[in-house]
């Protein structure tokens, strides 16, 4: 990983030398790439609780990108491109917009820049939390370690088997929340129910602010013509640590769910933390879904793997500035 620094410096260098133009007009050629975000946040600070930095582009930021997309590249709903590919179609210099999950700051913030630039954009939505106060276990691990007290923390066996106890201070810092969220990815779903339930029974701290979209603002996004949505899983499941029958259950009710709260039927799959299981292509075959997205960076061609679609993630720390951005796109080491 190139420190921030340093990738601040060799965007600007390539920037402004040109390199980025020779670069672009080469990957261009009959290739496409598709930007994934997550949430559009005023600042980690303003939230209340811990944001995960690879979760969130600043409202400037969001707005800077699409200025810059507007200007040089042709943008198109997922599904539109999904379909160039179909017919053998040109997809050069076109590009598209994706969100994960469904947070309600897609509404807030996001939709109005999105009517602003008349910029089309797919959401892919965790159906089992829209409309309701639930909270993702990244964030509800989160949110309950930040306000343990010290003591608290060091006597926690489960996070000890993740962070030695001569590091742990008064609360942990941001960098051990993501080392612990990290961590906790690896483990499985049962294991990771385990530890929330410790946590919840340590903590007793009740989390009462709605960070996700309700149907109604959805409804009024997709009556909008600009924003179409897509499926993310039901629970937002890792479908690589669970059987294929459940991960087809977890398709299936995400799709039935869409259609049902929103007349639409969903034809396009984002893997949840993009991870991939074997077999799952005929799953979402048998479900209605044409296309699925990753979160593999790299443009793509028109030979793409229509099941493997790969994402370049978009966040604040690395695509903050139109140098920074620019490299985001086009190289695949910043």
């Amino acid at each position: 990983m190139v420190p921030l620094i340093a990738r601040s410096f060799i965007s600007c260098l390539l920037y402004n030398l040109s390199i980025f133009r020779g670069i672009c007009a080469y990957k261009r050629q009959q290739r496409a790439f598709l930007l994934n975000y997550h949430r559009i946040v005023q600042s980690p600070d303003s939230e209340g609780f811990f944001v995960q930095p690879g979760m969130y582009v600043s409202p400037f930021t969001f707005r800077l990108h699409l200025s810059f997309l507007k200007r040089h590249f042709q943008v198109l709903p997922l599904q539109d491109l999904v379909a160039r590919i179909e017919t053998k179609s040109s997809i050069s210099g076109c590009c598209a917009i994706t969100f994960d999950d469904g947070w309600v700051d897609n509404y807030f913030l996001a939709y109005p820049m999105l009517q602003q630039f008349e910029m089309p954009a797919t959401i892919f939505l965790a159906t089992g939390f829209i409309g309701t106060d639930r909270l993702f276990w990244p964030d509800e691990v989160a949110y309950h370690l930040k306000h343990m007290e010290f003591s608290q923390l060091a006597n926690f066996s489960a996070i000890l088997k993740i962070l030695p106890s001569h590091i742990l201070r008064s609360s942990l810092s941001d960098k051990q929340l993501d080392q612990v969220i990290t961590t906790l990815k690896a483990y499985s779903p049962e294991e990771r129910r385990e530890f929330l339930i410790r946590l919840r029974s340590r903590c007793g701290i009740s989390f009462n602010r709605r960070m996700m979209m309700n149907w109604n603002e959805i409804k009024e996004m997709v009556s909008s013509g600009l924003v179409r949505v897509g499926s993310h899983s039901h629970e937002h499941v890792f479908l690589d640590q669970v059987s294929l029958e459940e991960a087809n259950k977890e398709v299936a009710l995400s799709r039935r769910e869409i259609e049902q709260r929103l007349g639409v039927s969903p034809t396009m799959f984002a893997y949840p933390n993009g991870n991939l299981a074997g077999g799952i292509g005929p799953v979402l075959k048998r479900n209605g879904f044409k296309a699925a997205v990753t979160t593999r960076k790299a443009w793509f061609n028109g030979r793409v793997n229509k099941y493997k679609i790969p994402r370049i993630g978009m966040h604040e720390d690395v695509s903050r500035t139109v140098p920074m951005f620019f490299a985001r796109i086009l190289l695949d080491r910043l």
